[in-house]
C-alpha cells in the first residue's frame, strides 16, 4: 500500500511536459524489509529414477517342457523333444526353487524361480551343470534316473554336472 501512495504522490508532481512527451521519471524502488516469524515451506521436488531397461529372456520352446498342471500326468522322456545326443532332466518342486541349467557350452539354457507343485522337463547337450536353489524342495530325474540332490547340496544350494 505504501509503494501506491509514493507512486501517487510522485505522479502528482510529474510536470505536463514530461507527461505529455513520454517521458516519466519513476520514483527508485524502496526494499521494505519484514521480519518473518513463520519458516517459509519449502516445496519438494522429486526426482523420477531413470528408466530401467527391460530385460530380455531368449526363449527355447524346444529345450523347456513345462508340464501344464500339478495333477496332470508326467510326460515319459521319449514324449520330450529334443536333439541327438541330448539328455532329458526333469524337476518337480514340491516348494518354491530357482533352478539353473547350462550345457556343456556354458550356454544358459533353463533359469527361473519355479512355484511349488509345478514340474518342468529341460533337455540340453551334456555335461549340464546345475544350480538349484531351496534344493531339499526339488526332485531331480535325469534320464528317469532319480537323482539325490542331498549330497550336493550345502546350505541349501545344490551344485552338480550331470553327465
Amino acid at each position: 500500500m505504501i509503494p501506491l501512495a509514493i507512486y501517487e504522490f510522485y505522479l502528482d508532481d510529474t510536470p505536463e511536459q514530461a507527461v505529455k512527451s513520454g517521458q516519466i521519471e519513476l520514483p527508485p524502488p524502496q526494499v521494505q524489509v519484514v521480519a518473518e516469524t513463520a519458516p517459509t515451506p519449502v516445496a519438494a521436488v522429486v526426482v523420477a529414477p531413470p528408466a530401467i531397461p527391460p530385460v530380455i529372456v531368449e526363449a527355447r520352446p524346444e529345450r523347456v517342457q513345462p508340464v501344464a498342471t500339478p495333477g496332470s500326468p508326467p510326460k515319459a522322456v521319449a514324449d520330450v523333444q529334443r536333439a541327438p545326443g541330448e539328455q532329458v532332466v526333469r524337476l518337480h518342486f514340491v516348494r518354491e526353487s530357482w533352478v539353473e541349467i547350462r550345457d556343456r557350452n556354458g550356454r544358459k539354457i533353463f533359469s527361473q524361480l519355479n512355484a511349488p507343485g509345478t514340474e518342468q522337463v529341460v533337455s540340453g547337450l551334456p555335461p549340464l551343470s546345475l544350480i538349484v536353489g531351496n534344493a531339499n524342495g526339488v526332485q531331480l530325474t535325469h534320464n528317469e534316473q532319480s537323482v539325490d540332490l542331498g549330497r550336493y547340496t550345502k546350505v541349501d544350494v545344490a551344485r552338480l554336472t550331470l553327465e
